[in-house]
């Protein structure tokens, strides 16, 4: 078994085949863990600046992860994985058919080979095994870890049948979705589409359709859209690669064929992600996005045979209403072996924690003014 390093996207894309058919034989459900996705997103956030690390055994890939430069022209070497705002591209993927503990370890001592002063785990489920044992032989190897609890993303189990999921829901909360949509059908014809979408031609099509709802949402106001933050060319691309995977999907709630709520997701080995909502303000009192919600998870249960729903984001109160359990992200930066890349990263951490903390005083002072 050898490990590589594939420097750069041109070397990475000799090898794409055999990377998705490690992302097959894997237990990573993320769809954008897949090579045009994933090749995509280092490409346009990160300006390509990405080496893969992989375990080669014969002609087949069984372990790999993804980083980018976080800096390439500064003064401390750094790498991360390309997660950030915008979505999740890095984790690790290991063959199922090997023993994780073997092949996470051997990846772990290829990316301190690599010699960077600091690693960057970005927003990665730290408590989970197979990130643990990464860490832990970091650890083996003189590095330091310091961790940041990011935020909490709810999860929807569906291994059940659409009448058993739904009374597990609050009765309050059920009576108040058959209220808002029958409300909301006194003004006209209300539908549910689902769309699993395979060409680029229907991905453009449902694509602006769903987000030119955004542009009718709160997210229009604080100019907060993907077009706002000119990201509308990114996700663009994302829809039309997850498209060509058969992992895209798409739903939309009209009224009178008039669209008012969307989810932009994405679907993959019984997993559905909940990537991007959003909903016409105008339509705000009827709680459309919640409607959405309910006929999306009654068409996974029923049809889709899906059994869970990753709402990928920080847990909100509108997905709180959904959620039966959450997973834990955090980031955890490692210092390099030495004295004084310890030493300055146990600064920045020192100042980050500072400054959480002053920022938390001067809210709760503002709060009581």
């Amino acid at each position: 078994m050898q490990a590589i390093r594939l420097n750069g996207m041109e070397e990475f894309e000799q090898v794409s085949s055999l990377w998705n058919q490690l992302w097959s034989r894997s237990n990573c459900q993320n769809p954008n863990l897949k090579s045009d996705a994933l090749g995509a997103a280092c490409k346009a956030l990160y300006d390509g600046n990405a080496h893969f690390i992989i375990l080669l055994d014969a002609d087949e890939i069984v372990a790999g992860i993804p980083f980018v430069n976080r800096n390439p022209q500064g003064l401390i070497s750094t790498i991360q994985l390309p997660n950030n705002q915008w979505g999740f591209w890095g984790d690790i993927l290991i063959d199922s058919r090997f023993s994780s503990i073997k092949l996470v370890r051997r990846l772990a001592d290829a990316v301190h080979n690599l010699n960077p002063e600091t690693i960057q785990l970005t927003l990665i489920q730290n408590q989970s095994d197979e990130w643990q044992q990464f860490l832990n032989q970091l650890v083996q190897h003189g590095r330091t870890q310091f961790e940041s609890p990011a935020f909490e993303v709810g999860l929807v189990s569906l291994d059940h049948d659409w009448s058993d999921f739904k009374s597990s829901l609050s009765k309050s909360f059920r009576k108040k979705l058959k209220r808002k949509r029958k409300f909301l059908q006194t003004h006209g014809t209300v539908k549910f589409y689902h769309h699993r979408i395979d060409n680029q031609a229907d991905a453009e099509r449902l694509f602006k359709s769903a987000f030119s709802i955004e542009q009718r949402s709160w997210k229009a106001n604080q100019k907060s859209t993907i077009f706002d933050s000119q990201m509308d060319t990114f996700f663009r691309e994302q829809a039309r690669l997850l498209a060509r995977s058969q992992s895209l999907a798409i739903s939309l709630l009209t009224v009178n064929e008039c669209p008012i709520a969307f989810e932009f997701g994405a679907l993959a080995k019984q997993t559905y992600y909940s990537w991007k909502v959003g909903f016409d303000q105008a339509y705000s009192k009827f709680s459309p996005g919640q409607l959405l919600m309910e006929s999306l998870t009654e068409h996974l249960c029923q049809v889709e045979s899906c059994q869970q729903i990753d709402t990928v984001g920080p847990l909100s109160e509108a997905t709180s209403k959904w959620t039966d359990h959450n997973r834990q992200l955090a980031t955890v930066t490692v210092s390099g072996s030495n004295h004084l890349s310890l030493m300055a990263l146990s600064t920045i951490h020192w100042l980050k924690r500072v400054t959480r903390k002053s920022r938390k005083i001067v809210s709760q002072i503002r709060q009581a003014n």
